[in-house]
This record gives structure tokens, C-alpha cells and sequence, in this order.
């Protein structure tokens, strides 16, 4: 019986630690350009594949507006953005699944992970690309603790902010 124990419990954490992940990595031959001196525009382009575009709005975890409020605010708080900037943010969403908040809750983590892979692009005033990221974000979690909808949006928002800000140079919180 204790063997039995141990083993459902190494498969429950094996299965948390290996679900639950984030990268983020420049893509392309960009110089990364100093955040510190070239600041950025406070007007935001949110793009979406058609998959992806299907299941954020289809959906009850990733709320757009909730998160590009959240997105300007903690960039503005960190000093990246300024009004006289040209050079602009474009996020596309290039692919999501999110679990139903019930799968999530009573299935957890034995379900599979949510998940959310984002190109973040910088371009210049002539819409030029000056620096260019791929954030991958996943999540896991399950149970009432961290099932519901509100817990899982909140992990994708605070983690794309981070890695975006990391990304950029900025400390993070």
C-alpha cells in the first residue's frame, strides 16, 4: 500500500512539473534594440490565427480586453511605454487550448495543459520589424485550487507580462 502511494504521487508531481511551463526566446537575426532608451507605443495590435482566434473567444479563460488592460498597465508602470514613441507592440496569438472550467476542476491535470503560444513583434514607424519573440505558456493545474477560470486567466496574463517584460530588459516582479 505505501508503494502504491508513492507511486501515485511521483506520477501526480512528474505529471505537474513537466505541464506547467514558460519560454521565451528571440527569433531572427534582430539585434535587440536598448528598452531602456527606444520606449514603445501604447497602442497595441492583437492579432489571432483562425484556430486560436476560435478558442479564446469561444471560450471563458482568455478574456482580450482583461488583458491587454492588465498588458499596458504593468509595461506602463515599468516605464516602457512613452507618448512620443513610433515604435509599436504586435501580439499574435498563434495557438490556445484552454480545458472547460470542469474538466479543469474535477479532471486536472490528467486532462492535459492549457496553453497559449504568442509571437510578440516589434516594429518600427514604417512597420518595419526591429525585434521579434516566441512566448510559449502552459498550465496544468487542476482541482479547486487551481481549476477555476479566474486562476488559470490570471497564471496566462501575469506570465505573458513577465516573459514579455524579461524579454525587453525590464525587471519583473
Amino acid at each position: 500500500m505505501k508503494n502504491l502511494r508513492l507511486g501515485a504521487f511521483l506520477i501526480i508531481a512528474f505529471s505537474l512539473v513537466f505541464n506547467c511551463s514558460t519560454t521565451a526566446k528571440r527569433v531572427g537575426d534582430y539585434q535587440a534594440p536598448n528598452y531602456q532608451v527606444i520606449k514603445l507605443s501604447d497602442k497595441i495590435t492583437l492579432k489571432y490565427l483562425p484556430e486560436a482566434e476560435t478558442e479564446i473567444k469561444g471560450g471563458d479563460v482568455f478574456k482580450e480586453e482583461v488583458f491587454l488592460n492588465l498588458f499596458k498597465s504593468k509595461l506602463k508602470d515599468k516605464g516602457v511605454f512613452s507618448e512620443k514613441a513610433k515604435e509599436t507592440i504586435e501580439i499574435q496569438i498563434n495557438d490556445a487550448r484552454f480545458r472547460s472550467a470542469g474538466v479543469a476542476i474535477w479532471v486536472g491535470t490528467f486532462a492535459g495543459a492549457d496553453s497559449i503560444d504568442i509571437d510578440l513583434t516589434i516594429k518600427d514607424a514604417k512597420g518595419n520589424i526591429i525585434d521579434q519573440h516566441k512566448i510559449k505558456v502552459s498550465y496544468a493545474l487542476g482541482g479547486f485550487g487551481g481549476g477555476p477560470n479566474s486562476v488559470r486567466s490570471e497564471y496566462f496574463y501575469n506570465k505573458i507580462i513577465n516573459l514579455t517584460l524579461q524579454q525587453l530588459g525590464y525587471p519583473t516582479d
